[in-house]
């Protein structure tokens, strides 16, 4: 169990009665505080939902202090947290308790802690005051993060999203397994493409948040940038993080890591998020040093004026005016289009596509080999496949990496919630995406050429063997990950109410999860059995 330091709070002499409280503790530059042995000093020493006093509770709930303004407490999920009697001690048995500006008398007042409550105690002399909230949130098991929009701002999607962050505080209850993070500043946008837009309809939206340092966060390796991923379209939960479980027992150099959150926006419960690391160069993720490139491709509709593109125009021959233009972003690092380093990745790449739609492309020394790493393109195929992504046949979120001197690799992976049977897209012809059988990701015309040497042909039947061994563990993973997610996706789905429901573009939906963590399991099972017959 985690050890505590507390400390001593001065927060603020409230004058005006009107003016709002959260947005004064926001704006207050507080003092350094100062460290002290227990709770007797601060103004209001404990607060407790006593069981005798509230029927939804069988034990009393103790909140714990952060040690600067904020009291916590998770409640079990049978609890009616917005209908709570709080008890609490004050160091003035005669001072008054406000919460969210009303007078409260302890073990009588019932409030409604379903959102952050503002605490404020005004002692007997009506002179001295302090401020704290309260943050109670569900015991789901899961650590609670916490974001609170400067001004209370709803966040919108403009058409430079990349440009435009909004100013945040951020703080996490990292529960029995990890660090907390306490109250710091942040920066917050939203993210994605159609996540975004079927998420906003509903209210559940993807964001990217940036730390203005480098923060380690519930136990994955430091960096600034980490995504929010709302999982709307997939009701199980599970599908990026199988396919990043997949990816880190396969021989790709670089596998997102991503750990599930309750996350509470500006005070109001926003259910279950996968938040997880942006697949992105860095030291701590994939370390290709300065000169390297990573690329991804991206729907020609969505590219930015900005953006570094490098166009293939074999590919673009070979596709034939299909429905998305095959353009590769520059994502790292940040060069200039036509300058120098441009060029010489332009060639290279061009060099890469001619050997491999060459008359020679079989041979090792002059063909595609001499430019790939044989293995990630295997690895990375493989994965996709069984997954049946669709966005991987020829859409986005395919990710490739080259340091001059060295081969091309595919990866990282990333987007998988449309993948695993869980896509329909018939206005698009994208009827197979979510059928047991047939090939998604070899028509992709990279895979279509490469099948064609038997060589690589060998690779790929002998090494998804290997993968074929990993099931037992990788639907033992499904099970872990639907059972520690049990109370938090109850909550989730009370909350938003898709179970059960269609939600674009679900081929097929179940009325409980625990049927669509099942289908999700016999899914992969029947898709590994069909490829294992065919390849």
């Amino acid at each position: 169990m985690k050890k505590l330091t507390l400390f001593s709070i001065f927060l603020l002499l409230l004058s005006c009665e009107d003016e709002p409280i959260l947005d004064t503790i926001l704006e207050t530059n507080v003092p350094d505080p100062v460290e002290i042995v227990d709770l007797s000093s601060l103004a209001i020493q404990q607060i407790t939902f006593e069981s005798s006093k509230n029927s939804s509770l069988e034990e009393d709930i103790f909140l714990e202090f952060d040690g600067k303004n904020t009291f916590r407490g998770l409640a079990p999920k049978e609890a009616s947290i917005d209908n709570l009697i709080p008890t609490f001690v004050l160091e003035d048995p005669e001072g008054v308790v406000f919460m969210d500006n009303e007078a409260v008398e302890s073990g009588v007042t019932v409030k409604d802690f379903s959102k952050e409550v503002v605490v404020k105690t005004t002692g007997s002399d009506e002179r001295s005051s302090s401020v704290y909230l309260i943050r109670l949130a569900f015991d789901t098991g899961l650590p609670v993060l916490h974001i609170h929009v400067e001004g209370g701002q709803e966040i919108f999607y403009p058409d430079e999203k990349d440009k435009f962050y909004y100013n945040a505080n951020l703080s996490l209850y990292g529960g029995l397994n990890f660090d907390d993070i306490e109250s710091t500043e942040v920066k917050i946008r939203g993210r994605g493409n159609s996540t975004w837009y079927y998420g906003s309809g509903l209210g559940k939206k993807p964001y990217q948040i940036e730390f203005l340092e480098q923060q380690e966060v519930l136990g994955m390796p430091s960096d600034r940038r980490w995504v929010l991923l709302a999982e709307n379209s997939d009701k199980s939960l599970i599908r990026n993080n199988i396919a990043f479980y997949m990816s880190s027992l396969s021989h790709l150099e670089y596998t997102p890591k991503g750990k599930y959150v309750d996350l509470y926006f500006n005070g109001s419960p926003m259910g279950t998020y996968l938040l997880a690391q942006k697949a992105e160069v860095t030291n701590n993720r994939l370390d290709i040093g300065p000169t390297g490139y990573l690329l991804e491709m991206t729907q020609g509709g969505r590219l930015k004026e900005t953006d570094v593109r490098y166009e293939s125009s074999i590919m673009k021959d070979l596709i034939g005016g299909a429905a998305y233009d095959l353009v590769f972003t520059v994502k790292h690092p940040l060069i200039q289009s036509g300058g120098t380093e441009y060029q010489e990745l332009k060639n290279h790449l061009d060099a890469f596509e001619t050997a491999l739609f060459g008359p020679d492309f079989k041979d090792p020394e002059v063909g595609y080999r001499s430019f790939i790493d044989v293995a990630s393109f295997v690895d990375w195929y493989i994965i996709q496949e069984i997954a049946k992504s669709v966005d991987a046949k020829w859409y986005s979120s395919i990710f490739f990496n080259y340091v001059p001197g060295k081969k091309i690799k595919m990866g990282p992976l990333w987007d998988f919630d449309l993948s695993f049977g869980n896509c329909a897209y018939p206005e698009w012809n994208f009827y197979d995406s979510f059928e047991i059988e047939g090939y998604h990701i070899k028509k992709n015309p990279w895979w279509i050429r490469l099948f064609e040497d038997p060589y690589f042909e060998s690779l790929v039947k002998n090494r998804f063997q290997y993968f074929k061994s990993r099931m037992p563990e990788i639907l033992a993973k499904i099970d872990e990950y639907g059972e520690h997610l049990d109370v938090s996706q109850q909550k989730n789905y009370e909350l938003w109410g898709t179970l059960g429901q269609w939600f674009w573009p679900n081929p097929i939906w179940f009325d409980t999860y625990q049927e669509e963590v099942d289908h999700l399991k016999q899914w992969i099972t029947d898709r590994v059995n069909w490829l294992d017959s065919d390849l």
